[in-house]
């Protein structure tokens, strides 16, 4: 696979591509920023129920795809410059979406390096839910029956709860991080998690009081975790899980899948729609992912390799299906062997 990666780069790399100043990043958090903030304020002070219950997917909308903005930032794709790339990535995971940037890199770093490793991708290990068979057979007798009906808490339970989970680990872990001598960083990351509380809870709470925040966050939030969830959860919950991970190539054509590969989709994603494109390039900003679906597609056809792409509703759809799967479903070697 080696001569094969090879040839992938050289095509690549003759698209001319350079690395990005970040400005184009920043304009487009603040894009978000500005229509999240707007239908935010709409939700909480508009008297018309009709009127909130329309500007809330909005509200959920503008305040998930800004803080996607981060991913890019976190992995230093977003700009050539470090500086940039530390502003992004406090500004849209820190303050808007109240995600420890610390926490993400080494986390996702993690996954990043072993995706959809049964033993190594922490994003697989999401008890009590599971993604395989040997991880249901080593459930307890009680978790075994849930997992048979997994999915539906899946999607009313664990989904709309997701940001408010993430927020409330990365909290944990800004403030045990403070224990660490020489962690200069550790501050920062606490201080933007601060002002997100203070921008998202506390300023409505001094304007308008307990009553429309309560109600807005009621109606927000799920949407916020809902959406989150169907554009993360395509590009790998479907695919299998694997051990042994070797050659990286095949890893991330067996365990990766990107859907609907446009620049439009990959502007309001922030390229986390080509998922096959950021892991085979990390450092690349969301921006050229699209320029690079093509070059990765047409290259596995000609050498017969897998390249898993599909619309949106059909990634969602096969989440659906592999969740209610997941407990007969084998693990497989690098190879593509099963392992049950």
């Amino acid at each position: 696979m080696a001569a094969v990666r090879a040839e992938l780069e050289r095509r690549a790399h003759a698209l001319g591509l350079r690395p990005r100043s970040g400005w184009a990043a920043l304009a487009q958090l603040c894009l978000f920023v500005s229509v999240g903030a707007g239908a935010l304020a709409v939700v909480l002070v508009a008297t018309s129920p009709l009127v909130r219950l329309l500007a809330a997917p909005l509200a959920a909308g503008g305040w998930s795809f800004a803080a996607l903005v981060g991913h890019d930032a976190a992995h230093g794709a977003a700009s050539r410059s470090r500086l940039m790339n530390r502003l992004l990535g406090t500004l849209a995971f820190g303050v808007v979406g109240g995600v420890s940037v610390r926490m993400w890199k080494a986390k996702h770093g993690l996954h990043h390096a072993f995706a959809n490793d049964a033993e190594r991708d922490p994003d697989v290990q999401h008890r009590p839910f599971v993604h395989s068979q040997a991880q249901h057979r080593t459930s307890p007798p009680a978790l075994r029956w849930f997992q048979q009906r997994q999915r539906w808490a899946f999607w009313l339970v664990a989904a709309p709860l997701s940001g408010v989970e993430i927020r409330a680990r990365s909290l944990l872990f800004a403030v045990s991080a403070l224990r660490e001598k020489r962690a200069l960083d550790r501050w920062g990351d606490l201080a933007s998690l601060l002002l997100h509380v203070g921008l998202v809870y506390g300023l409505p709470l001094a304007l308008v009081g307990l009553g429309p925040t309560l109600n807005a966050h009621v109606l927000v939030t799920p949407l916020v975790g809902w959406l989150l969830t169907a554009v993360l959860a395509p590009a790998h919950m479907p695919m299998p899980l694997v051990r042994g991970t070797s050659d990286p190539l095949t890893s991330t054509l067996l365990t990766t899948c990107t859907f609907a590969p446009s620049r439009a989709m990959s502007f309001l994603l922030s390229g986390m729609n080509c998922q096959i494109e950021h892991h085979l390039w990390p450092g690349r900003s969301h921006f050229d992912l699209p320029k690079l679906a093509p070059v990765v597609r047409e290259l596995c056809r000609e050498h017969q390799l897998p390249y898993a792409q599909v619309t949106w509703w059909q990634g969602l759809r096969q989440v659906h299906q592999h969740l209610g799967d997941a407990p007969h479903l084998p693990e497989l070697n690098w190879s593509g062997a099963q392992v049950r």
